[in-house]
């Protein structure tokens, strides 16, 4: 054997071996992978996989020749649509099999020569059923969760508006103290009398029991009732505010398998719309707008509201200035990054609540606070990368999301 049929050899035992490994992580990741040529016949598939069908049944042949037309529909339209476009494609397909229903997410990508030809498709897909079922549970629980704490929370509002409307009904601290004196002084008179008469002790224990009335009502005047009442609302409005954050975090969970994220969101109409809402529930705010509104970026509009929304509310919440100043600032980087940083003239974030970017989970659970620079941190990472938190020359915050630049 000459030294070139040696070295074809060793690459044919080379190449052999690699496709070897790459079955055994296309196995091991449970992924079902398929090429077509530009008629959509398949010219290699993982024949490793869990779902996946054997070289010499799919040779040759397009997947309406293989598959029921439930299934051979939605991949070949996924396919041509790579074609047509030139462009990557991810959808979520539901296949009906005689175990049940089965979701995959697919993805299909164009194979290019070295002129930029597209000279087939290249296919992989997951089977993502038990994740999504999981989703769901997750989802109906924590809709049930929701609503039950909702509906607790009208309840104390009401019986805060309640106990609002009786103490507008009790007499102020001057009026009992006028009555308490009125009381002792016609107590005094009584006893000046026969008390041995019947109707005097009558009239004295009404007095007594008259003067412990005003007494208890006294107490009650001088306490912090109207501070309790506050203090009640406080409270019930933050809890309030727990569920607007389940509704952002099903929003996200729901999200996060759905969106494609190679489609662009212009920022304008985003940061608008936040800056509108907050002002409106904040009307002694001050909310600036700076920077290039018309960058895209590659995150679904619907995040973005929720990540820059919870930023906003964090800075006015945090700020001790009778007339807070935020800015929404837009920066776009050479790296690809764009950061929409939200800065405020506040005292400077909490410790405990700067630690949520660190601890991710254990810190909210841990203060029952920052859930919302939590969830702005889920939308960052999602969508470019960690959420940034710096502070300004005056002591302020400003804390960046950041987001993947569209530069199509």
């Amino acid at each position: 054997m000459d030294k070139n049929q040696e070295e074809s050899v060793d690459s044919t035992a080379e190449l052999r071996k690699t496709k070897q490994h790459l079955n055994l992580v296309l196995k091991l990741a449970d992924i079902t992978a398929a090429r077509v040529d530009t008629d959509l016949r398949h010219t290699w598939v993982n024949d490793q996989g869990p779902n996946s069908i054997s070289d010499p049944e799919a040779l040759g042949k397009r997947d309406d020749e293989l598959f029921p037309p439930d299934i051979a529909e939605p991949t070949l339209e996924l396919k041509k649509a790579v074609l047509e476009t030139g462009e990557p494609v991810t959808r979520k397909v539901t296949f009906q099999k005689p175990t049940g229903d089965r979701i995959y997410n697919i993805r299909a990508e164009p194979m290019r020569d070295s002129e930029g030809n597209i000279k087939g498709v290249m296919q992989a897909a997951v089977d993502t059923t038990d994740e999504h079922r999981q989703q769901q549970q997750l989802s109906v629980a924590t809709r049930m969760l929701r609503h039950n704490l909702r509906n607790r929370v009208t309840t104390l509002l009401g019986q805060a508006e309640m106990l609002d409307e009786h103490l507008s009904t009790l007499p102020d601290s001057d009026r009992l103290r006028a009555l308490q004196d009125v009381l002792e002084t016609l107590d005094g008179e009584v006893e000046t009398r026969d008390v041995d008469s019947p109707r005097t002790s009558d009239l004295h224990a009404r007095l007594v029991e008259a003067k412990r009335l005003a007494e208890d009502l006294s107490d009650l005047s001088e306490s912090n009732v109207s501070d309790m009442s506050k203090t009640i609302r406080q409270v019930t409005n933050r809890l309030y505010n727990v569920t607007e954050k389940v509704d952002h975090f099903l929003i996200l969970a729901d999200s996060g398998t759905s969106y494609d994220r190679t489609q662009g969101t212009e920022l304008r109409p985003t940061i608008e719309a936040v800056q509108e809402e907050v002002t409106q529930a904040n009307p002694d705010a001050e909310i600036s707008i700076q920077g290039p509104l018309d960058t895209t970026v590659l995150a679904p509009s619907n995040e973005l509201r929720i990540g820059l929304l919870e930023l906003v509310e964090n800075a006015i919440a945090h700020n001790d200035q009778p007339s807070p100043t935020v800015e929404i600032r837009v920066r776009t980087q050479d790296t690809g990054r764009t950061l929409v940083e939200v800065v405020d003239d506040g005292p400077g974030l909490p410790e405990h609540e700067a630690r949520v970017i660190e601890d991710t989970v254990e810190a909210p659970l841990e203060h029952g606070s920052g859930m919302g620079l939590w969830l702005a941190q889920w939308v960052s990472l999602k969508n470019g990368g960690p959420l940034q938190i710096d502070s300004t020359d005056q002591g302020g915050t400003v804390v960046s999301l950041t987001l993947a630049t569209d530069n199509d």
